[in-house]
């Protein structure tokens, strides 16, 4: 049996994270709060993610959608070409992460895919909760091709999305609404160690969910914050949701000590009984937003943006 070992760099940055930073920090009184998890996220992304390419046009415009002006980013990497779209969310647990702590991700999207890439900055819990991120989401699917036409952007009639950890988690929840709405059409779906399943009940949760960053108590405060109005988490689930072959083809890519290892592949496997085309694909020594670590891990960077880049222009 293989046995599987976390890549060394990140391995030497969660021994310094967990034996000194966060015990340093409860013994100073630390307390979780949106405004300090947002912070150490943003402050983590930008320590080791390099900046991205230059992008040869980024303009900031919004959605204008009857519940909420969604502000969107686009990201076109050749203005003179009709590319195809790609609609990417951000992570961050649906509390944290924006548009501007992911700029090199985005930025490296666009020039890896030549695709149009389109960031949208939807609302984060716990001031916006459930379902205010998702109808934010799936407006910037419904009305992303009127704006690009009020911009004269070229653009190719071909949409997909996609999205790590909460970015992969609405891209889900896009496509289990979007099978049924006839205005709606999705040419593929990319999802980046995606929860697909909020009861934390898969095996991943106990063997992945203490020393790797992202812990059970950190899943279960985010859930908690995000479903705040007493829904029920597993209705709201993915996983649990009707499947049907008119999700379009997906691929997926989780990491083995990630605690939503099993989400993504136990999601994908359920996709392809109903006949829907799949790619699964585990990074064997990585950990939950290693995409957010690329300076730990750039081969396995580099070789996540050439398989999304790969799929969408197959």
């Amino acid at each position: 049996m293989k046995k599987y070992e976390v890549r060394q760099e990140i391995k030497e940055y969660l021994q310094i994270l967990n034996e000194i930073t966060i015990p340093a920090l409860l013994k100073a009184g630390y307390k979780i709060n949106p405004i300090n998890n947002r912070e150490s996220f943003a402050n983590m992304t930008k320590a080791l993610t390099p900046p991205g390419p230059q992008v040869k046009s980024i303009l900031d415009d919004y959605i204008n959608a009857p519940e909420y002006r969604v502000p969107v980013r686009i990201f076109n990497p050749d203005p003179d070409k009709a590319l195809p779209i790609l609609i990417y969310y951000h992570g961050g647990g649906g509390m944290s992460g924006s548009v501007v702590v992911y700029d090199p991700i985005y930025r490296r999207m666009a020039e890896a895919t030549s695709h149009i890439v389109i960031a949208p900055e939807y609302r984060l819990s716990p001031e916006n909760p459930y379902p205010a991120g998702e109808t934010d989401a799936y407006n910037v699917v419904l009305h992303i091709r009127e704006l690009l036409d009020s911009l004269n952007i070229k653009y190719k009639n071909q949409i997909s999305i996609g999205g790590d950890s909460h970015g992969g988690t609405l891209s889900s929840a896009i496509v289990r609404k979007a099978q049924f709405d006839k205005n709606v059409s999705i040419y593929s779906q990319v999802l980046i160690y995606p929860c697909t399943d909020h009861t934390l009940t898969l095996p991943a949760i106990v063997e992945n969910g203490a020393g790797y960053m992202l812990t059970i108590e950190k899943l279960k405060w985010y859930f908690d914050n995000y479903f705040s109005n007493n829904e029920n988490k597993k209705e709201r689930s993915s996983l649990y949701g009707e499947i049907t072959k008119n999700i379009p083809k997906t691929l997926i890519l989780t990491a083995q000590f990630c605690p939503l290892r099993d989400d993504g592949v136990i999601y994908g496997e359920k996709l392809k009984e109903v006949g829907v085309e799949v790619e699964i694909y585990n990074f064997d020594n990585m950990i939950h937003a290693f995409l957010n670590m690329e300076s730990l891990c750039k081969e396995e960077c580099d070789l996540l943006y050439k398989m999304v880049s790969d799929f969408l222009n197959k």
